[in-house]
């Protein structure tokens, strides 16, 4: 594990902070649409808003699964799975031809949060939100090795 990755993980531990992953340096995060699929059409996911996380593998994900390091286009998804908050655990989708794009040295950046700056945006405590734009605490930079191994993989509908 390296040592960016333990440094996150007792940040999360703590309950103080949220993670946000991305493929880009940016002193400030401002406000942006999010969107999801819904029967394989995409629509928005509220209102605008900087999207974060407790969990430092949801945002690791998010920092390495992205059009930087996957410039032939990327088919993911994670999110919560489970209909409680005591079940509520991560879920991590990638197609096959998105995961062949990583290669070794695919990286990006843990931008750290209080998390007094966001407000939970689901019951199970995973993910957080702030209309606001937000600077972070602190930025880590982060590498492929650093993602989770439980990331199941599918193939593209054609």
């Amino acid at each position: 594990m390296s040592p960016e990755k333990e440094k996150l993980l007792k940040l999360e531990k703590t309950n103080r902070y949220v993670f946000h992953g991305s493929g880009k340096k940016l002193e400030f995060l401002d406000p942006r649409q999010g969107y999801t699929y819904v029967d394989g059409k995409q629509i928005k996911d509220g209102s605008p808003a900087v999207f974060a996380s407790s969990l430092i593998d949801y945002a690791i994900f998010m920092a390495i699964i992205n059009k930087n390091n996957c410039p032939k286009g990327v088919y993911s998804s994670a999110g919560r799975s489970g209909d409680s908050k005591e079940t509520a655990s991560l879920k991590f989708r990638a197609s096959r031809k998105t995961i062949e794009q990583l290669t070794d040295e695919a990286w990006g950046y843990v931008y750290i949060f209080s998390r007094s700056d966001f407000a939970p945006r689901d019951f199970g405590g995973i993910e957080y939100i702030s209309y606001l734009s937000v600077k972070p605490k602190e930025v880590v930079w982060v590498r492929k090795s650093d993602l989770s191994e439980q990331i199941e993989i599918f193939e593209e509908a054609k």
